[in-house]
């Protein structure tokens, strides 16, 4: 074996082994979809941190560069509210998405956002019109609700899913209003945007460039066998 051909091998077993770690690393290999366990209770909302994700989402607008989950409601098996917990690590824009993919929206929504300490960050009911909405339909198209780039602190927070027309406050109370009805369903995308990239997206550089490293290496490997064979043959 050739000095080249042993630089070689290495360097591909190190791109290997960077491509591999890439892989396993937390938040890169998720499901992105979370189906609703909500059982009603803005006191027990169902924490949805294990579900943000940088994969493809049709609904999401650039959903390979920020971290989102999409929470599903198949239908509601009696008349209430659901309320959703998670994370945000540090400052940043959020958008609260309803739309009507892969599961359509069949009532009017109403959602609002609330800090730790239960404080109403903000409120919408119709922002319809945008990826994963059926327009120019009413309900699944304009009626779907929709929050968009609101600046949060770190911190953790609490969304509920309410139907038109539902008041908003501050905590102890929340809201009250119109339940969302049995049966009722709809999907909603959460992101985070940060003005500086995720560990998640740093995870996906480094496995393009870990893969360009290891292509190149092979490409190197095999020009060195060319040559080598050329030079017995020329013995």
């Amino acid at each position: 074996m050739t000095g080249a051909q042993f630089q070689g091998k290495n360097t591909t077993k190190t791109c290997c082994r960077v491509l591999w770690m890439c892989l396993l690393a937390p938040g890169f290999v998720n499901a992105g979809q979370v189906d609703s366990q909500s059982v009603g209770d803005i006191r027990n909302a169902q924490n949805v941190n294990s579900g943000f994700t940088f994969g493809p989402a049709p609904a999401v607008i650039d959903s390979s560069v920020y971290s989102h989950v999409t929470i599903l409601q198949h239908g509601r098996a009696t008349a209430g509210y659901d309320f959703y917990q998670f994370t945000n690590p540090r400052q940043g824009w959020v958008t609260l998405d309803v739309d009507s993919t892969p599961i359509g929206t069949n009532f009017d929504t109403h959602i609002g956002i609330w800090n730790s300490d239960g404080i109403l960050m903000a409120s919408n009911d119709d922002y319809g019109n945008d990826p994963g909405d059926n327009y120019p339909s009413l309900i699944g198209g304009w009626y779907n609700s929709a929050i968009r780039n609101l600046e949060l602190n770190p911190g953790h927070y609490t969304v509920g899913v309410a139907q038109f027309w539902t008041n908003f406050y501050d905590g102890p109370t929340f809201l009250d209003g119109q339940l969302i009805p049995e049966g009722g369903a709809y999907a909603l995308n959460v992101t985070r945007q940060y003005s500086t990239p995720e560990p998640g997206t740093m995870v996906l550089m480094l496995t393009g460039i870990a893969g360009a490293m290891v292509v190149r290496a092979v490409r190197s490997r095999r020009k060195d066998a060319g040559d080598e064979r050329e030079q017995t043959r020329g013995v």
